[in-house]
């Protein structure tokens, strides 16, 4: 994000403790950087090769895809919630806040408080709401630090983590098939995730961090299958599947959304990018587009009533996504997609209360 901010890079080795097991310290699996994937959205998607896979099911050798919600570089993320830019100052404040124990309970209060947002992004929402009414003073008496913002930005990307881990859990029979197959979840060691900020002397971040403190630097990630295919968003290149093919996949593409309806889960972040499209089998011209990126779902509420929740899944239209992003990425290159849109969720469309 900033000039000056540390990257994952391609040969870089990195300790991962499993999050499954209860003593991190022994369960732990090493991989190796071979490739980023950039730009870095929600997480830090690289490509990694696993070097010792520890107690984990992973055999050494294997190439895999390794996500890491990690707050500093997850460009999405800060936008969505207009951080600023991240460089090393604002690490180093960070970690001071974290250091003096603050951290931790600046955050538990602003939780218990529901204060579920940064202040400026009220005043951004009521900004834009505000144009033309002639009133645009929403400046906002109350502001967070920079450290403040790292909290509150590390809470956000372990909710991410916490969300995306639940569902894959839900969609287990889809493995393999509409999605990838979940292999681990896992944490960066906070050794490696602090930047080596905190050291003092010869003394160690684990020898004079809380475990709140700990879990302050703890870059929560997945590790599941890597799919050697190209992104949906591409199909109109031309380059990776013959013309002859594109309404098929699209066709599969839009038709894998519905595997969430059946487990209750709404998916605010379906489009072209975040499906990849792979041959079924080597050698062949049929493809299998595979939706990944679950980390912005959420499930049905106990509270919501069958007119509310098909309300949210008709407004979010997760289909849609599919079906009019791609006509459209398509229409540039001559070439027209029959929508067959389901509907769904169109009987719901007018109970908004």
């Amino acid at each position: 994000m900033g000039t000056d901010s540390p990257i994952y890079e391609v040969g870089q080795t990195l300790k991962l403790a499993l999050s499954d097991y209860g003593d991190l310290a022994s369960a732990q699996l090493e991989i190796i950087v071979r490739e980023t994937r950039k730009p870095y959205t929600q997480s830090c998607g690289l490509v990694v090769e696993v070097v010792n896979g520890g107690e984990s099911n992973i055999d050494q050798g294997t190439i895999v895809f390794l996500k890491l919600y990690d707050r500093r570089h997850s460009k999405f993320l800060r936008e969505d919630f207009h951080a600023p830019i991240w460089t090393n100052i604002v690490e180093k404040e960070f970690v001071e806040f974290v250091k003096n124990e603050g951290a931790a309970a600046w955050l538990k209060g602003i939780i218990d408080a529901g204060k579920g947002e940064p202040p400026w992004l009220k005043d951004v929402v009521e900004e834009s709401e505000s144009i033309g009414d002639g009133d645009s003073d929403t400046s906002s008496e109350e502001s967070w630090s920079y450290a403040q913002t790292e909290a509150y930005l590390t809470h956000q990307s372990a909710i991410q983590h916490s969300t995306e881990v639940s569902v894959y859990k839900s969609l287990e029979e889809h493995q393999g098939e509409e999605i990838p197959k979940f292999l681990a979840s896992v944490s960066l060691n906070s050794q490696d995730a602090s930047g080596g900020f905190f050291k003092q002397d010869d003394t160690t971040p684990h020898e004079v961090m809380s475990y709140d403190m700990r879990t302050m630097f703890e870059i929560r990630g997945i590790i599941i299958e890597f799919i050697d295919g190209f992104n949906l968003s591409t199909l109109g290149e031309g380059k990776f599947a013959p013309e002859s093919k594109w309404q098929q996949i699209v066709n599969d593409a839009a038709d894998a959304v519905h595997i969430l309806d059946g487990k209750n889960i709404l998916n605010k972040d379906v489009r072209p990018d975040n499906f990849l499209v792979i041959p079924r089998q080597m050698g062949c011209n049929s493809y299998k587009p595979k939706m990944i990126d679950f980390g912005l779902c959420r499930y049905r509420q106990d509270s919501e009533s069958d007119a509310d929740w098909g309300y949210a899944k008709w407004i979010q239209d997760e289909e849609g996504a599919v079906w009019y992003n791609m006509r459209n990425r398509l229409r540039k290159s001559g070439f027209h997609l029959n929508i067959a849109h389901s509907k769904k969720y169109i009987d719901f469309a007018e109970s908004e209360i």
